[in-house]
């Protein structure tokens, strides 16, 4: 189990610490970041050179894709696909990543696909 994870309830949840927040790092990231693509999920993505070391990371479902409770649902699969492979840095930089849904139609296994081959083609796009 992943110590970091565990808030201490038994519930394994994304800490705080790791979740991007605030409008000016989503609306940097949108000018100045990289776009990755897959059939369900787009992921958004910076390196910060001179950010602490660890990867923020958001989830997010655009009001096309539904209501609230949709929306809602969508970013609960998207946070679960990636707490089972989570981003891991290794080197000395910062990242800032969003997990954009494109679809609301899609099972909760090809979206974990997707975001399993979205982290695996990052880790071939990030420095070493």
């Amino acid at each position: 189990m992943n110590a970091d994870r565990n808030n201490g309830s038994g519930r394994f949840t994304l800490p705080r610490k790791r979740i991007l927040r605030g409008k000016t790092h989503f609306d940097r990231l949108f000018k100045e970041g990289n776009r990755l693509s897959a059939s369900t999920v787009d992921l958004r993505y910076l390196v910060i050179p001179d950010a602490p070391t660890g990867c923020l990371v958001a989830f997010v479902a655009g009001r096309r894709l539904g209501n609230a409770v949709v929306r809602n649902r969508i970013k609960r699969h998207l946070r679960e696909a990636y707490r089972h492979y989570p981003v891991n840095l290794a080197t000395g930089f910062g990242l800032h990543a969003i997990f954009i849904a494109k679809r609301s139609d899609a099972l909760h296994g090809v979206v974990e696909s997707d975001i399993r081959s979205l982290i695996d083609r990052l880790h071939a796009a990030l420095p070493t």
